[in-house]
């Protein structure tokens, strides 16, 4: 077989995608600068992201969401399978006409690149929709902190300057219209009105990539009341552009720069392919590039904080992991102390032991304490006094759950818990385990909820033993079906 490869034009597109700043690298940067360069040379650092299955789970979930949101707006022209030189080309052509509504327009400036999830245009003005399968409940969520109406609330920030680059983008590749920016969000408020909506969205995974399959006949007719809201961002993404927001905690040196310089460093850094400065600051603790590399892979974070410590303590504790210290170990490391074991016991506002044991500065101090001393501590008085409350046979519980953007049953709101298995242990005065039970829903379409506690109930009403769980987790699953019923 003789197959002919044009070099020049593989080269040329490989090296336009590669180095626009594109909204997913936008975000990351924003996050901090250096993590750019990071996840653009993937040969070289280990990144803990790729293989957490829960950011997988999450972003299938968005996937359903973005198809579902195409079914609402049926007379969408999809750009979603061009190479964005091609979409851009398209994209143009397309703003030509006075109506139209567009998936995955194409914006270049410079080299910032957006792709717009629907672009809806009407005249000169142009709504600019990023599908996001976030819950939004409209009688009490805001983006702004209410007393002030100039913060942004920390659960929002990340969407928000998300649709706001794609807003910065637009106008200013094409002054000419006028781009008004909004979130396309899961209603929270909103009810399934057919059954089987999530099923109608199938997920395939092909080449460890997932597509979204539409099954047949899936239109808007078919998939019931709408469970998407349309939120108006434009007074946060002005704010975000316009360098307005107020917040007297940005007390590293990323966050004080206005954000048209960021997104212009962002860019700069990236085409020239260079190691920007990191941030260095508590947010490090859940860095992506925090970890154990496997050769040849190397660790991010050990890099970054190489500068400030000798290498052999780059991998010891830091004031950040001590637990529930985060809001105060910026302070600490603006002192220039960085490793745990520099903390003193003045550096915790220690209170007295509670009936319940250790305070929470005590735990702090003794995590401290017990470090630097390589020692232990167990509370054996008061794990003495639990334990004599404790009735025989135990029970242990564990469930298994599951919440999704796009209701399995008519009748449910996104989101809603989904309890379909559970497992019951127990274990015995004299030391006998045994596993006395569980249950398992399997049905397709079956809202399993009712039948789940019922045999619950029936499992664990045979005797007065004290149950045990592993967390939280199964009270708020149980008070969440007593919601439902």
């Amino acid at each position: 077989m003789n197959i002919k490869v044009n070099f020049k034009y593989l080269t040329s597109r490989t090296t336009m995608e590669n180095k626009n700043l594109t909204k997913s690298l936008a975000m990351i940067g924003l996050q901090c600068p250096r993590k750019i360069y990071y996840h653009t040379h993937p040969e070289k650092y280990q990144n803990e992201l790729t293989e957490d299955p829960f950011i997988k789970a999450l972003a299938e979930g968005g996937f359903q969401v973005g198809a579902l949101a195409k079914i609402y707006y049926s007379d969408g022209i999809d750009l979603s399978g061009l190479y964005p030189k091609d979409a851009l080309i398209k994209t143009n052509e397309l703003l030509k006409q006075t109506k139209v509504t567009i998936f995955e327009a194409t914006f270049i400036y410079n080299n910032l690149l957006v792709r717009i999830d629907i672009l809806r245009k009407d005249g000169n003005n142009i709504d600019l929709l990023e599908v996001k399968a976030k819950s939004y409940d409209s009688s009490k969520d805001s983006f702004f902190d209410k007393r002030t109406q100039t913060k942004l609330l920390s659960n929002w920030k990340k969407y928000l300057y998300d649709i706001a680059y794609q807003t910065y983008v637009c106008r200013k590749s094409r002054p000419d219209l006028l781009f008004k920016p909004f979130l396309y969000l899961i209603d929270k408020n909103s009810i399934a009105t057919v059954d089987g909506l999530n099923q109608k969205f199938i997920l395939n995974h092909t080449n460890e990539k997932i597509k979204i399959i539409t099954m047949p006949n899936t239109k808007i007719n078919t998939v019931g009341q709408k469970i998407l809201i349309e939120i108006d961002s434009s007074k946060a993404v002005d704010f975000i552009i316009e360098s307005n927001l107020e917040d007297t905690k940005k007390i590293n040196w990323w966050d004080k720069l206005p954000f048209e310089r960021k997104i212009l460093d962002l860019a700069n850094g990236l085409n020239d392919d260079q190691k920007l400065d990191p941030r260095l600051d508590s947010q490090c603790k859940k860095c992506e590039f925090r970890c154990t590399p496997i050769p040849p892979l190397k660790s991010g974070f050990r890099e970054c904080w190489s500068a400030k410590l000798p290498n052999d303590a780059v991998d010891e504790p830091f004031v950040f992991d001590v637990w529930y210290y985060s809001a105060k170990s910026d302070d600490i490391l603006r002192t220039g102390r960085i490793l745990m074991k520099e903390l003193t016991e003045n550096d915790f506002n220690i209170k007295e032991t509670s009936e319940r044991g250790l305070t929470r500065s005590q735990r702090q101090w003794l995590q401290v304490d017990l470090f630097t001393k390589n020692e232990k501590y167990f509370d054996k008085i008061n794990a003495s006094k639990e334990i004599e409350t404790w009735i025989y046979p135990l029970h242990f519980i564990d469930f298994e759950t599951s919440r999704v953007a796009l209701p399995f049953n008519v009748g449910r709101k996104p989101y809603e818990q989904i309890a379909f298995q559970f497992s019951h242990h127990m274990v015995y005065e004299h030391g006998k385990i045994e596993h006395a039970g569980q249950y398992l829903d399997d049905i397709p379409g079956n809202f399993p909820n009712f039948n789940f506690v019922r045999n619950l109930k029936q499992q664990l009403e045979q005797d007065n033993g004290t149950i045990f769980r592993y967390s939280n987790h199964e009270n708020t699953v149980l008070c969440d079906i007593l919601k439902q019923l």
